[in-house]
C-alpha cells in the first residue's frame, strides 16, 4: 500500500529525489517524537515541489518489521539527529569524472553516511572512498564501496572529530548527473549505552556505574558489552556518555550534578525492573529537583529510545 504525497514549501529540490528511496517519511505525532509511516520509493517527474512523491505504508508490514526487530519497536523513538549535511551535485563527462565532498565531523557524534548516486546508464561504473584527515586514495581509505553499478555507500559508526573526505568518482562509462551526500548524525542520549538496541542492566547499567565512577579504557568495558554493539571500545562508550545530551539526561534527580550513588543507582535499579519506592530509597541526591517513584521512572522511560 502506498502513501501518497506533496508539499507547498520550497520551490526545487523540495520533494523526493534521485537517491531518497529508502529513507523514512515522518509525521507529527500527537505528542513526542515524529512517527515514520512510510518508506520513500518514489516520485513521478523531478525533485521539485509539484512532483507527487509515492511512500510505502509501514502499517501493512508492521508485524514483518516487529518480528525481525531488535528491542521493543511500539516504545522507541528516533535514536540520532542530523547535526551537519553537506551535500554535491552535478555532471561527470569526460573532462569531470570525480567529485570530492568534504565534512567536519564534530566530538560525540555516532555515524557519518556518505552516498553516492548517479543516472545508471551508458555503462556507468562508479566508486566511492571515504578518509579522516586526507583525501581518499585506492590505497588509503577508512571506508571504500565498489559495488556494481553507480550507486555507493559508507557508513562509519562513531567517526570521531575531524575533517573527512569523500571521493565519489567515475571508473567507466559516459557520465550524467550525480549527486553525493555527507551526514553526520549526532547521538540523544539513551540508556542503550552500548548500541545493541537492548536496555540491559548487567551492560548498559554495568558501562554507566562504571562510567560515573571514573572507569576508562578496558576496564569500563571488560565483560560489559552486549552482543551487537554498535558502540563496543572504551573511546566510544566514553564519546557517547560525554556528549551533551548525556549530560543531562543522566542527571536523572535533577539536582545539576551526575552522580554514581544517585543517579547512577537510580539507572541501574530501573534497569532491573525497580520501582516504588525501591527504585529511589536512598538515591535521590540533595537538591533533587525529581524525588518521586513516578517523576523518575517517567524520567528513565523517555531514554529508552
Amino acid at each position: 500500500m502506498f502513501v501518497c504525497w506533496e508539499t507547498d514549501i520550497g520551490t526545487e529540490d523540495a520533494n523526493t529525489c534521485l537517491g531518497d528511496s529508502g529513507a523514512p517519511l515522518l509525521v507529527a505525532a500527537a505528542e513526542g517524537a515524529p512517527e515514520v509511516a512510510a518508506i520513500t520509493s518514489g516520485g513521478y517527474n523531478s525533485c521539485d515541489r509539484d512532483d507527487l512523491s509515492f511512500d510505502t505504508a509501514i502499517g501493512p508490514h508492521l508485524d514483518a518489521i516487529t518480528a525481525m526487530s531488535v528491542g521493543n519497536l511500539s516504545t522507541a523513538t528516533l535514536g540520532e539527529v542530523v547535526v551537519r549535511a553537506n551535500l554535491a551535485n552535478g555532471r561527470f563527462d569526460a573532462s569531470v569524472f570525480s567529485e570530492t565532498l568534504t565534512i567536519d565531523v564534530a566530538d560525540g557524534m555516532s555515524r557519518l553516511v556518505v552516498v553516492g548516486n548517479a543516472d545508471d546508464g551508458s555503462g556507468n561504473r562508479y566508486s566511492l572512498g571515504v578518509r579522516r584527515g586526507a583525501q581518499p586514495t585506492d590505497a588509503e581509505y577508512d571506508c571504500r564501496s565498489e559495488l556494481p553499478g553507480v550507486f555507493q555507500a559508507c557508513t562509519l559508526q562513531a567517526p570521531g572529530a575531524g575533517t573527512w573526505y569523500a571521493t565519489y568518482r567515475k571508473d567507466a562509462g559516459a557520465g550524467g548527473e550525480y549527486q553525493l551526500s555527507a551526514t553526520a548524525f549526532g547521538p540523544l542520549c539513551s540508556l542503550d549505552v552500548d548500541g545493541n538496541g537492548l536496555f540491559d542492566a548487567l551492560t548498559d547499567g554495568i558501562l554507566l556505574i562504571r562510567y560515573l565512577f571514573g572507569f576508562r579504557g578496558e576496564t569500563l568495558t571488560d565483560e560489559a558489552i552486549g552482543n551487537l554493539a554498535w558502540r563496543a571500545s572504551p573511546e566510544q562508550i566514553v564519546g557517547f556518555l560525554d556528549a551533551v545530551p548525556c549530560l543531562a539526561d543522566l542527571d536523572v534527580d535533577g539536582n545539576g550534578v551526575r552522580e554514581t550513588l544517585t543517579d547512577g543507582l537510580l539507572a541501574i535499579r530501573y534497569l532491573f525492573g525497580f520501582s516504588g519506592d525501591a527504585l529511589v530509597d536512598n538515591a535521590v541526591g540533595a537538591g533533587a529537583t525529581r524525588t518521586t517513584p513516578a517523576v523518575i521512572s517517567d524520567w528513565l522511560q523517555r531514554l529508552e529510545r
